[in-house]
């Protein structure tokens, strides 16, 4: 790859958002749906986070109380 190539030239556009108060549901239905890996997060318009794949997938295993794959979650933090 060429050292000139830039992040613009590559990123997805629009850039896909969410609130805060989105669920984890939500995100995980328009990463889907948007074929994406993460979301930017913004309040006013303005960015406050960014949620990834394995943030959700994280929340997932938790969720499901997954307590033998314990250090499978937290490589994921």
């Amino acid at each position: 790859m060429s050292k000139e190539l830039t992040v613009e030239s590559v990123m997805k556009k629009p850039v896909i958002t969410l609130r805060p108060t989105s669920s984890i549901m939500e995100a995980a239905d328009l990463m889907r749906k948007e074929n994406i890996g993460c979301i930017v997060v913004t309040e006013d318009e303005k960015p406050v986070g960014i949620v990834a794949e394995r943030d959700l997938i994280y929340w997932f295993l938790k969720m499901l109380g997954y307590p033998e794959k314990r250090e499978v979650i937290e490589k994921l933090k």
